[in-house]
């Protein structure tokens, strides 16, 4: 999560704040796919991680005896490069609505620490349990991806991922950029 709300921070708002996303534009690349080439670049370092995750846990598999199915370690990759999507597009619309950097950081943070205080608060009383449905790492986790596989909170995380992409793309479309 650290490091896709840096790359989501740095994307619109630290690109803003250095010069660099005026300049860019003043080239003749478009706001809109500005946004969603650097929502792509984001991707691709997410998929290449996940591949890496996913060679160390099938090699120490059978030496392991985890006895895991390969369906279930792509899921659990999947959920886990979704919460850092979800992160990084969060730090992305951040920065596209404000210029800053540090929004971006705050928005990435936010949606880490908004997840980790809903679990806490459901762990804490059997009334409560409910507000763990509200948390993302709930939704990407509640099915346990690498018993189950690919369940329903694993396309929650990765839709609410695209839905802040395209926010991104809208709030930059309509803002003027601080030079």
């Amino acid at each position: 999560m650290i490091a896709t709300t840096a790359w989501g921070a740095s994307a619109i708002g630290g690109a803003e704040e250095n010069g660099r996303l005026e300049l860019d534009l003043a080239h003749g690349i478009g706001r809109v796919s500005y946004v969603l080439e650097n929502a792509l670049a984001i991707l691709l370092k997410l998929v290449v991680f996940g591949i890496v995750i996913g060679v160390v846990v099938g090699i120490l598999n059978g030496p392991a005896e985890l006895g895991l199915e390969a369906s279930g370690i792509i899921a659990a990759i999947a959920a886990l490069a979704g919460l850092g999507a979800l992160s990084a597009t969060a730090a992305l619309l951040a920065g596209a609505i404000t210029g800053r950097r540090i929004a971006g950081v705050a928005a990435g943070a936010g949606i880490a620490v908004y997840g980790y205080a809903l679990q806490a608060v459901a762990n804490q009383s059997g009334d409560l349990a409910w507000v763990e449905r509200l948390s993302p790492y709930s939704w990407a986790y509640s099915e346990s991806p690498l018993e189950s596989g690919f369940g329903w909170g694993i396309a929650a995380v990765w839709a609410v991922a695209i839905v802040f992409t395209g926010a991104a793309a809208l709030a930059l479309r309509s803002r003027d950029i601080a030079g």
